[in-house]
């Protein structure tokens, strides 16, 4: 979910056939994945408005907001594995007081 969003994040609309290839992952795939993320209500797929072809996908209100949540939590966990990393405590025990 976590990489969807992201991809998805930013952009004004992308293709599935384009998303798909950006997260290096076959169709058939992403459908799966989109399937449960529409039924959440987090992406809305339309179809384009170019090309009748192409499937269109776009994060919904809820889906950035989840994606806001989720960079929190990403961040949070992040700072925290980095401050008890045994070498950033031997750094900052050798700093002098």
């Amino acid at each position: 979910m976590w990489f969807i969003l992201t991809n998805l994040h930013g952009d004004d609309w992308r293709t599935q056939h384009e998303l798909a290839r950006a997260m290096h992952i076959e169709g058939p795939t992403l459908t799966r994945h989109l399937d449960g993320l529409e039924e959440e209500g987090l992406v809305v797929r339309r179809r384009h408005p170019s090309d009748r072809r192409a499937v269109s996908v776009e994060l919904t209100d809820a889906g950035r907001a989840r994606h806001t949540d989720m960079l929190r939590a990403v961040q949070t966990s992040t700072g925290s594995c980095w401050s008890a990393s045994p070498r950033r405590r031997s750094r900052s025990s050798e700093r002098p007081k």
